[in-house]
């Protein structure tokens, strides 16, 4: 049997104008990263921020994130203890 259910997704957005100061103290601080400016654009903080060489950076820009929950639609099959597979 197959199963279908929205499920909340949460999804962050960080402000430009809070997140730049944030950015620039972090490449200042660590000059091996500077690769990392030309990759990023705003939509890619999220996933940039996922390295865990970067979680210093990921706590201090947490206070300037925006984050959204949204629904996402999953289909899995059910186990046959009762609970939910995805797939």
């Amino acid at each position: 049997m197959h199963l279908a259910e929205f499920v909340p997704v949460e999804k962050k957005f960080y402000t430009y104008s809070d997140a730049v100061p944030i950015l620039d103290e972090w490449f200042s601080a660590h000059s091996d990263e500077q690769g990392l400016r030309d990759k990023l654009t705003v939509s890619g903080l999220s996933s940039a921020l996922k390295a865990e060489k970067r979680a210093e950076l990921l706590e201090k820009l947490a206070g300037v994130a925006d984050v959204h929950v949204e629904t996402e639609l999953r289909i899995g099959r059910e186990r046959s203890t009762g609970g939910k597979e995805h797939t």
